[in-house]
C-alpha cells in the first residue's frame, strides 16, 4: 500500500502566505552611549492609524420644548382650551361611557397621551391628557367629568378673556365695565362656558363700539336655560389733545410776545442813549 505524501507546495498544517512584508529601513547614529538604531518609516508603511483624522463639527438644532395647544375637541365640540388653564369640567348624562378627544398641538413633534376617555364609570370621574414635547418636557391637563340626569341646565361661564385688556372675570358677576382704546371697534373675546359640550354661546353688540356701548354674551343651556353677561365699554376720551395743542400755541404766543417786548424796549433804550 502506497503511503500518501503531502504536496511540496502546500505542506500540511502550514498556512499559505500571499503577501510580502518589508522590514522598515533604519538609520544608525553613534553617540556617547554606543550605537543606537532608529527605525525610519517610509511612505509605503503609512497606515489608517497614522493618518491625520479630519473631523467637521456640526451643531444639531435644539430639541423643541413647545407644549402649546391650539385646540381640544371632545366629540367634535371645541371646549375653548386656553394655554395656561390646565383643568376643565364637562358635564355628561349618565350612560355615556366613551368620548372622542382630539388634541391639536402647535408643534407636530409634540405627542399626547389620553387616559380615562374610554370605558368610563357611570359616575363622576377624571380624564388625564398628558402632553410630551420633543425635549421630554411634559404638562398634564385634567378634564373633570360630572354626571347628571336629563338635560343640562348649566348656562354659566367658566371664564371670559378679553385679549389686549386686563379683564377680571367673576362667575358670580353678570355686569362689567371695561375702558377700551378710543379706536377699538370690537372686543377680541374668548368665552369658556361651564358646560362647553352642551351650552351655546351668542355675542351681541360687539361691532362699531362707541362710548357706553353694551356687549351682551348669552349662554343657552341644553334645557333652554339662558344666562346673560353684559360688558359696558368706556372709550378713552381724546378731548385732551386739542386742549394740549391750544395750550402750546398760547404758550408760544406769550413767549414770542415777551421776547418781542424785550427787544423793542432794548432798541428804544439804545436810541435814547445815542
Amino acid at each position: 500500500t502506497a503511503r500518501p505524501t503531502a504536496s511540496p507546495t502546500n505542506p500540511p498544517n502550514t498556512p499559505t502566505v500571499t503577501a510580502k512584508t518589508q522590514s522598515p529601513q533604519t538609520s544608525k547614529r553613534t553617540g556617547p552611549g554606543g550605537r543606537v538604531t532608529i527605525p525610519v518609516r517610509t511612505s509605503e508603511q503609512t497606515t489608517e492609524s497614522t493618518r491625520p483624522v479630519i473631523t467637521s463639527e456640526s451643531t444639531a438644532p435644539p430639541l423643541s420644548g413647545n407644549l402649546n395647544i391650539n385646540k381640544i375637541t371632545i366629540n367634535d365640540t371645541d371646549i375653548k382650551y386656553r394655554n395656561g388653564y390646565d383643568e376643565y369640567t364637562i358635564k355628561l348624562p349618565y350612560g355615556i361611557s366613551d368620548l372622542n378627544i382630539v388634541v391639536d398641538t402647535e408643534d407636530e413633534k409634540t405627542v399626547t397621551y389620553i387616559e380615562g376617555a374610554y370605558n368610563m364609570p357611570d359616575e363622576d370621574t377624571q380624564i388625564l391628557i398628558e402632553v410630551v414635547a420633543e425635549d421630554g418636557s411634559t404638562k398634564d391637563i385634567i378634564i373633570n367629568v360630572k354626571r347628571y340626569t336629563g338635560e343640562s341646565n348649566d348656562c354659566n361661564i367658566a371664564n371670559i378673556v378679553v385679549n389686549g385688556y386686563d379683564f377680571v372675570f367673576d362667575k358670580n358677576n353678570y355686569q362689567y365695565n371695561l375702558r377700551i382704546k378710543r379706536k377699538t371697534k370690537s372686543l377680541d373675546l374668548e368665552i369658556i362656558p361651564s358646560d362647553p359640550l352642551h351650552a351655546n354661546v351668542e355675542v351681541l353688540g360687539n361691532s362699531n363700539l362707541k362710548n357706553n356701548s353694551n356687549v351682551s354674551i348669552n349662554i343657552k343651556a341644553e334645557n333652554g336655560s339662558l344666562c346673560t353677561y353684559n360688558i359696558t365699554v368706556k372709550k378713552s376720551s381724546g378731548a385732551w389733545l386739542p386742549i394740549l395743542i391750544t395750550l402750546l400755541v398760547v404758550a408760544g404766543l406769550i413767549t414770542a410776545g415777551y421776547f418781542g417786548y424785550k427787544y423793542i424796549k432794548r432798541s428804544k433804550d439804545q436810541y435814547q442813549y445815542e
